[in-house]
C-alpha cells in the first residue's frame, strides 16, 4: 500500500524532513559528543506532530494537499494515525527509533511507486 499522490510531497517533506533532521542531529552528537543539540530534536520532534496532526484535519489544509476540501483515503488516515502515535511515544533522541519512523514513511509514502 502507498500513500495517495496527492500527498506525497507532503509527507515526504515535512515528516520524512523532520526525522531526517533528527537522524542528523543525532549523528553529530554521536560525533562531537555536544549535547546541546539536544533541543534541536526536541523542536522537529514538535514540528513534525504539528505537521502530522494538521494533515489528519478534515478537510486537511491545502498547504498539503494543494486542493481545496481533500479528504484523506481511509487507508491513508490509518497510516498517518499510526505513524502518529509511535511518533508520539517514540523516543526522539534514540537513533533506532527514528530509523523506525524513517522506515515507516520510506515504506509508505515512496516517490518510485508512482
Amino acid at each position: 500500500m502507498t500513500i495517495d499522490k496527492v500527498m506525497l510531497g507532503a509527507v515526504n517533506h515535512y515528516l520524512g524532513g523532520m526525522v531526517g533532521a533528527a537522524a542528523v542531529i543525532l549523528s553529530e552528537i554521536e560525533e562531537t559528543g555536544y549535547k546541546g543539540l539536544y533541543t534541536k530534536i526536541d523542536s522537529a520532534k514538535r514540528q513534525f506532530l504539528y505537521h502530522l496532526e494538521a494533515m489528519l484535519q478534515e478537510p486537511i489544509p491545502e498547504k498539503y494537499s494543494h486542493r481545496r476540501d481533500y479528504s484523506l483515503t481511509l487507508a491513508d488516515t490509518l497510516f498517518l494515525e499510526g505513524l502518529l502515535d509511535d511518533a508520539k511515544s517514540a523516543d526522539w533522541r534514540n537513533v533506532k527509533e527514528i530509523e523506525m519512523l524513517s522506515a515507516q514513511i520510506d515504506a509508505y509514502a515512496r516517490f518510485d511507486s508512482l
